[in-house]
């Protein structure tokens, strides 16, 4: 009989989990560092540096706004037009 199994618990599963944290002041640095290798190589484009980091990734996404609008204007549109062909059906 098996005695010992009845007594002993089962080990707790093992996972491993490396979190992830923001450092702007490093995220700056690199920027720099990107800035300055691309000066020195000659490969340097008109403006800022390319933007690196989840601030600046935040940034980039928030410049779709300008489609957003054209969408929710082409939508309204859309539905004023069927709005006015059902009154036009339904009242003439």
């Amino acid at each position: 009989m098996k005695i010992r199994s009845i007594a002993t618990t089962r080990k707790a599963k093992q996972f491993s989990f490396n979190p992830r944290y923001y450092n702007q002041e490093k995220e700056e640095f690199d920027a720099r560092r990107v800035d300055i290798e691309a000066r020195i190589t000659g490969k340097r484009t008109e403006g800022k540096a390319p933007l690196t980091g989840l601030k600046d990734k935040w940034i980039r996404s928030k410049n779709t706004t300008s489609l957003e609008k054209k969408s929710n204007i082409r939508l309204a549109l859309i539905i004023a037009f069927l709005f006015g062909l059902c009154y036009w059906i339904l009242f003439s």
